[in-house]
């Protein structure tokens, strides 16, 4: 009988997770204690991506699957083109306020999700699941609350009174003008918050333009744009341990 391999006890982490999973949860499922190196994690990642037999196919950055399975979970994930562009902005969308949800509870936020999103469903978990906070603090008057309830995802730090007030709002961009985004973050300019639109990098040129312009001037300077890379990056990098973009943005060491 063949010995059980690393790269095979990495594929039967995968099999035991539903056939794809995020690098967390697979360092967290595979039993590393007995490979005898330091670096269980680096091993775990050089297996994912240089698997001779290729085994192994990322997703997105920070997810993975299995190979043989690939036509299943992309159909599973409504990432196939049949799917249409519809369904894959959908999973997109929820893809990314899933990671600024896990950045944001690794950086010791609280975070939210936009209620009406809180039953999406990223890797078997709801975003509702993912966020620390059930629901938004009332840090306010009540109708900015309401308000702060349709942001993608708002990051909450808390302060010596022991009270929350939010630190973070960013709002996911696809395809769509930012105005009703911009509109969003215009209500809670009083806040000592930083504002970001999450998008494609060929965007940014635009949401400078829209900035620009008379009505939303006064934003200009404080929203600020994060493309979906530096993003990705960020997640994988949270994954690997290593320093994150957006906490030197939030100012954090």
């Amino acid at each position: 009988m063949r010995r059980q391999t690393q790269a095979d006890m990495v594929e039967a982490t995968l099999r035991q997770l539903g056939g794809y999973a995020t690098l967390k949860a697979i360092y967290e499922h595979t039993d590393a204690s007995r490979w005898g190196t330091q670096t269980p994690r680096a091993t775990i990642r050089r297996i994912l991506q240089k698997d001779p037999h290729g085994r192994f196919f990322k997703i997105r950055p920070g997810l993975w699957g299995l190979t043989q399975q690939r036509r299943h979970i992309l159909r599973k994930l409504k990432l196939t083109r049949s799917a249409g562009s519809q369904a894959q902005q959908q999973f997109d969308h929820t893809y990314y306020q899933a990671i600024l949800l896990e950045i944001g509870n690794s950086l010791n936020y609280h975070t939210t999700v936009a209620h009406q999103d809180k039953n999406r469903v990223f890797v078997n978990r709801k975003l509702g699941e993912i966020a620390s906070l059930r629901d938004i603090p009332h840090f306010t008057y009540e109708p900015l609350v309401r308000e702060a309830r349709n942001i993608d995802v708002i990051w909450f730090k808390e302060h010596s009174s022991n009270c929350l007030f939010p630190a973070c709002f960013f709002e996911i961009e696809h395809t769509t003008d930012f105005n009703r985004s911009l509109l969003k973050f215009d209500e809670f300019g009083c806040f000592a918050a930083k504002f970001y639109i999450v998008a494609n990098a060929s965007r940014e040129k635009r949401l400078r333009r829209t900035l620009s312009r008379r009505a939303f001037r006064h934003l200009h300077g404080i929203v600020e744009f994060l493309a979906y890379a530096e993003l990705e990056d960020d997640y994988e990098n949270l994954q690997n341990s290593q320093r994150l973009r957006l906490a030197r943005l939030m100012g954090q060491p």
